[in-house]
Order: C-alpha cells, then sequence, then structure tokens
C-alpha cells in the first residue's frame, strides 16, 4: 500500500520508531519494575519475533528477565485450527 502512495519510506521509519521505543520501554520496564509479575501485550506471537528487527532482542530480554515472571500474550493469528 505505502509503495503505491509513496510514503514507503515514511512508513517504514514510522513503524521502525515504535518497534525501538516497544523494545526499550520493555527492557526499563524489567529492570525498574520490582512487581513479580509483568504482562506483556503484542500484536504478534513470539515466532513472528524469532527472526528480523528488533524481535530476537525483545525475546532475549523476556527470557533474561530473573526477578519476574513474564507472561506474554500475542495475537495476529488468522485462524484458530492452530
Amino acid at each position: 500500500f505505502c509503495i503505491m502512495h509513496n510514503c514507503f519510506d515514511s512508513c517504514w521509519g514510522n513503524l521502525r520508531h515504535h518497534a525501538d521505543y516497544a523494545v526499550e520501554l520493555l527492557k526499563a520496564r524489567v529492570k525498574q519494575s520490582s512487581m513479580q509479575n509483568l504482562l506483556v501485550f503484542s500484536h504478534y506471537p513470539t515466532d513472528y519475533l524469532a527472526t528480523g528487527g528488533r524481535g530476537p532482542e525483545l525475546l532475549y530480554t523476556m527470557r533474561g528477565a530473573t526477578k519476574q515472571h513474564i507472561e506474554y500474550f500475542g495475537g495476529h493469528r488468522h485462524s484458530v485450527d492452530q
């Protein structure tokens, strides 16, 4: 869609900005929070995060959390037969 409307660079720049902010926010909250449990909600399930962008860093941050239990809820499934 963006390619057809000459906003490709702007769209991807916005997406990158939001992804960067999300990862940095999670890292800060994992580091600073004194809560035992953290809930993380995302549009994407964890298998979408395994490659590309900041996804692997996000997964690493969640796996490396030693002070909290992190419960991750991801969506973006178009089928319920999985």
